[in-house]
């Protein structure tokens, strides 16, 4: 197997350091592999996958994702009539 290089060393040893945090001992070479290789398969997976959002936005461009105002809801509408248990009468 070839050196890792320098980059790849830093991101093994980040990878070394959280998973001995988290399991509280010193882990294994093939654990902290099998970490690494699990970080990167995500890396690109979400690469692969803003890549895929980019050219939808490419093909649509005057098409928006996402509504305007996604925080909103209707609590506001519903506290205008008043509940059945502020009135205890049913609402219509």
């Amino acid at each position: 197997m070839s050196k890792p290089a320098k980059d790849e060393e830093a991101l093994i040893e980040l990878t070394h350091n959280a998973l001995a945090e988290v399991l509280g001992r010193e882990p294994t070479k093939q654990e902290v592999w099998k970490v690494h290789a699990g970080f990167k398969r995500m890396a690109f997976m979400l690469l692969d996958h803003m890549d895929h959002i980019k050219k939808h936005d490419n093909k649509n461009p005057d098409q928006e994702t996402y509504p305007k105002d996604v925080d909103s809801d209707d609590s506001e509408t519903a506290d205008e009539e008043g509940t059945s248990l502020e009135t205890g009468e049913s609402t219509p």
